[in-house]
């Protein structure tokens, strides 16, 4: 105990320079005439024992703390600014890279009747007109399919009547989870609100099932795990998905994973 005390007065000398308003230090103690003789003792010893390049430290320590701090804090907020603009870069990359960004396109059609202008859709929605040019190279259009039918008598079989009936023909589009999408972000953004104007998955989800070729089914679940995963975690501890997704991310990003390998292995997403 007699030590203890001995290093509480030591270090009390040392912490009123620094905190000398402070209300501990309006105790009758650092008022009484001893440890007023012992504070100059021991100030006197320390500049003594201290060379002028260890005092010549000790007062810059605090102006170079201050300016290091300065730096470094400036410089952090430039990095974030740069990873942010980097990830909307990023975005904007994978959104193009998968076919899912609107891109607009000008085409030029030479048909053989002279020139016409038709009017298209280009893939941001916006009605356009296209101006044939007999330079240009031609454009295949898919001719309509012509099916002959007949039409029997049931009772003799005899063929009553042949028709042609023009068929258009015509592929249904085929959706699928983007293979461009490596963070949480650009995943929940997929599902929630689509790529480049693209459908989103949650609609997709509720319309037509299954919606994704055969060959994504497994892509498919490991997707839907971490989407299901993001909404249970937001709901059990009552915080907004947006802030579901962000832990999760932070998450992903300090485990140095894909989301393909958190989506077989859902349980390491979240660890309260």
């Amino acid at each position: 105990m007699k030590q203890l005390r001995i290093t509480f007065l030591q270090d009390s000398v040392l912490i009123m320079k620094d905190f000398p308003a402070h209300p501990v230090f309006k105790h009758e103690l650092f008022s009484d005439p001893l440890f007023v003789t012992f504070k100059s003792n021991l100030e006197e010893l320390l500049l003594s024992d201290s060379t002028p390049q260890e005092i010549t430290l000790l007062r810059a320590m605090p102006a170079l703390a201050k300016e290091l701090d300065t730096r470094f804090n400036a410089q952090d907020a430039s990095l974030r600014l740069l990873l942010q603009q980097n990830q909307e870069f990023q975005s904007k990359l994978e959104d193009i890279s998968t076919g899912r960004a609107p891109v607009p396109v000008r085409v030029t059609v030479d048909f053989s009747d002279g020139n016409r202008t038709v009017t298209g859709v280009t893939s941001n929605g916006l009605a356009s007109e296209i101006q044939s040019d007999s330079q240009a190279g031609l454009l295949s259009i898919p001719p309509q399919t012509t099916i002959d039918t007949m039409m029997f008598n049931a009772s003799d079989g005899q063929q009553a009547s042949t028709s042609s009936v023009p068929v258009a023909t015509s592929t249904q589009g085929v959706h699928r989870w983007s293979e461009g999408v490596h963070t949480i972000h650009g995943l929940w953004r997929e599902y929630t609100v689509g790529l480049g104007g693209g459908l989103l998955i949650e609609e997709l989800n509720k319309s037509r099932k299954p919606w994704y070729p055969k060959s994504h089914k497994t892509f498919h679940y490991r997707r839907m795990r971490i989407i299901k995963a993001i909404k249970n975690y937001a709901e059990e501890h009552s915080i907004t998905t947006d802030t579901a997704v962000q832990i999760a991310e932070r998450r992903r990003l300090a485990l140095q994973t894909s989301l393909d390998s958190i989506g077989e292995n859902i349980s390491k997403l979240y660890i309260d």
